[in-house]
């Protein structure tokens, strides 16, 4: 499994995809053509979807590439994964000083105080037994 964090020509989010079984590719200059090939030799990657093909981020320049992928780990894709696109440049607060979260690091501070209130929660019940039993 690969995480790909992709963007667009200007370095913009456009989505965050897991490819299962990656089909990476390399342009044949000489045919003009994009080929299979082992990853070593990639400079592209076909989605997962198999209807469009990303640039490699940081391998050989493939003409005509549109969107660049970026090798993400599975934390990461689990952020972005329901992140909208049109989110890049959110309303920023009336206070500048604030920091302002999107919806994935929302996701991930809820999910994080959940467990740490579950972890709080079994010390209280371990700590009431230990005081009145």
């Amino acid at each position: 499994m690969i995480y790909l964090k992709v963007l667009d020509a200007d370095g913009n989010f456009v989505s965050a995809e897991a490819i299962e079984t990656p089909i990476y590719v390399k342009y044949q200059s000489r045919n003009k053509l994009l080929l299979q090939c082992p990853a070593l030799h990639a400079q592209g990657i076909v989605s997962a979807n198999g209807s469009e093909t990303y640039q490699l981020d940081g391998r050989d320049a493939i003409p005509g590439m549109v969107h660049t992928a970026v090798c993400i780990t599975q934390a990461d894709y689990e952020l972005l994964k329901d992140t909208d696109p049109e989110d890049n440049n959110p309303t920023p607060p009336d206070d500048p000083g604030i920091e302002v979260l999107t919806r994935a690091q929302l996701t991930a501070k809820v999910a994080e105080l959940e467990e740490t209130n579950t972890m709080l929660m079994e010390c209280v019940l371990e700590m009431s037994e230990t005081v009145y039993a």
